[in-house]
């Protein structure tokens, strides 16, 4: 196999195992954010802001900061949602955005083994679906970059036995 194509091998299943660890990751929260402790927190900011601008389309982001307290230690929290809110509409983010106005009270799943994280609703489930797939989609790809390498190989060394093994019509000698 040539440089190149073990180039792609590593980057599609790289890729394809940072895809499975972040559907694990959402996987776990998604099980694990309904268990945490609820605390009330103040909003501190909540507005649209563009992300990034590609191929003639803006992507919107949700910049919020709320502030809470947990077991008697105070944390503010600037990413409520899991994995962002980052979208295409920029009804749907100020949407949620008017849902926080500043000095309202919000409430958060807090991680008891890490204060520092809290969510004010669970992950969507369609994004474990989309990693998963994502992951299905690179990794696919990278075993079939593989399998067509390892099959190239078969075939020449079907070939090269072929050109190897005896043939029975040029035996010389008779066996009685």
């Amino acid at each position: 196999m040539e440089f190149m194509e073990w180039y792609i091998v590593i980057a599609c299943l790289g890729t394809a195992l940072l895809c499975l660890y972040w559907a694990g990751r959402a996987l776990w929260l998604w099980q694990s954010i309904p268990n945490w402790p609820r605390v009330d927190g103040s909003v501190l900011k909540a507005e649209l802001r563009v992300k990034s601008r590609r191929h003639n389309r803006r992507y919107y982001a949700l910049d919020a900061s709320i502030a809470y307290s947990f077991r008697g230690k105070d944390y503010k929290n600037k990413h409520p949602v899991p994995g962002g809110l980052v979208s295409q509409s920029k009804a749907g983010v100020e949407a949620v955005a008017e849902t926080m106005p500043v000095g309202s009270t919000v409430t958060l799943y807090v991680n008891p083994n890490k204060p520092k994280e809290s969510f004010i609703e669970n992950v969507a489930p369609w994004r474990i679906v989309a990693l998963v797939l994502c992951a299905l989609c690179f990794g696919g790809a990278g075993v079939m970059v593989l399998y067509n390498e390892h099959k190239e190989a078969r075939q020449w060394l079907d070939h090269f036995w072929d050109s190897v093994k005896p043939n029975p019509s040029q035996d010389v000698g008779v066996y009685d």
